[in-house]
Formats: C-alpha cells, sequence, structure tokens
C-alpha cells in the first residue's frame, strides 16, 4: 500500500469483510477531492475565491495527479465543488486499476452484481483505518510506530513544490478531514460521525477547500437520496 491520497480513501471505502465497495458515487466524490487535496499540498493549486487556481504548471510525476492539473490548466473557472463533481466515476476507476495493477487489490466482475474488490492486505487498512479514527477522535499525534506498512506518517513531505498553503497538512489528518467530510461509513458509524462532528469540522478547516467542497457535496447528495 502507498502514500497517495486517491489510493488510501478509496482503500479506506472498501467494506474489507464483503469484498465491496459500498456507495461508488461517495467514495468517487471523496477519491476526487482526495486528488485535489493532493495537488494543493505539492504546491500546484491555490485557492482564489472559492475556486483552484493552478499555481504551479510542473508535472507532480503521478499520472492520475497530473492529468487532473492537465484538465484544469484548459478548463474555465469553476468551483471546488463542480471539479469535485466533475469525472469523479473516471478517476475512481483510475485509482481502482492502478491498485488491481499493483496487487493491491483484486476485482472479480459479476454480471448484474457488484464487483467482488478483496483488498490483499487486510491488517495494513485495518491500521490505517485505527490511526484515521484516532485523529478524528482528538489525537494531536499518531505514532509513526503505529503506521502501516507503507502508509506514510504525518511527517510525510509534499515531494517537489510542496511549499503552498496547505503543503504541511499531514496525510493522517487529510484523510480523516475528507472521510469525516464524506461520511465514509466504513471509517465511523453514524453514532460516531454525530459524537466527532466537531472534530471533523476542525479538521476540515484545517484542509482546505476540497474538504470543505467536498462537504458540501455529500449534503446535496444526501438530500437527494432522502437522508443521510
Amino acid at each position: 500500500m502507498r502514500d497517495s491520497l486517491p489510493e488510501q480513501l478509496y482503500l479506506l471505502g472498501c467494506r474489507l469483510d464483503a469484498e465491496r465497495l459500498p456507495d461508488r458515487h461517495r467514495v468517487g466524490l471523496v477519491v476526487r477531492a482526495g486528488a485535489l487535496t493532493e495537488l494543493l499540498r505539492y504546491g500546484r493549486l491555490t485557492d482564489e475565491y472559492g475556486a483552484p487556481r493552478i499555481r504551479d504548471e510542473r508535472p507532480v510525476g503521478d499520472p492520475l495527479l497530473d492529468g487532473i492539473l492537465g484538465e484544469l490548466l484548459v478548463s474555465g473557472r469553476w468551483s471546488w465543488r463542480r471539479w469535485i463533481d466533475l469525472h469523479w466515476s473516471q478517476t475512481l476507476a483510475a485509482v481502482q486499476e492502478r491498485l488491481r495493477a499493483d496487487g493491491v487489490i483484486t476485482v472479480r466482475r459479476r454480471p448484474l452484481l457488484a464487483d467482488r474488490i478483496a483488498v490483499a492486505d487486510r491488517q495494513a487498512v485495518e491500521l490505517l483505518r485505527r490511526r484515521v479514527v484516532a485523529v478524528l477522535g482528538g489525537a494531536a499525534n499518531v505514532p509513526a510506530d503505529a503506521a502501516s506498512p507503507g502508509v506514510s506518517g504525518e511527517a510525510a513531505a509534499p515531494g517537489p513544490g510542496g511549499e503552498g498553503a496547505h503543503a504541511e497538512v499531514g496525510v493522517t489528518l487529510a484523510l480523516a478531514a475528507l472521510s469525516g467530510a464524506g461520511e465514509l461509513r466504513t471509517v465511523l458509524s453514524r453514532r460516531e460521525r454525530w459524537a466527532y462532528r466537531g472534530r471533523i469540522r476542525e479538521l476540515i478547516g484545517q484542509v482546505g477547500p476540497p474538504a470543505r467542497a467536498l462537504r458540501k457535496e455529500i449534503v446535496l447528495l444526501n438530500a437527494a437520496r432522502g437522508g443521510a
């Protein structure tokens, strides 16, 4: 398991026991917000009046992130919410395929039924989930030795050009904020989300515009479905 936000959010969205990805739309929005947050952390984007603006056109070196950066370069000025909602299914599919190709997951297609998605290292994902829940529960620092194999700790560097306003945001903190904003039920139950609602709001504010926009998008998604 590697340390990219979109990939870790995908894995956090998996039902490990049932071997499936419940609510692909919700997880897709969370993964897309994770990719935009990653571009912020790498210093490629900044916020300008509620919309992403290119700060640095240099490629990151990640095909997924560079593809989204390319979309931003040739598109008009749209809100963060619009960018999260745009192409979420393609982003989700790209992350899933990369994880499958690298042996992190196996995908078994089933006609008329949801795909079977088995995570190779379930213990690593469960450890990651515990780290995220610890942060949502108010832990200021999660010990590095609690990290899953291949998962970055709080001190993970954002890489070249990561001097942007949100570059200092730790990986686990970002995962916690986006999991909470996206209401990933595989991370927190409804009761836990209610108990941690203040902490979730705090983390969303720290992580920045994509997390805030994701929260708004999820509220609209829940409303369209008749409730959370």
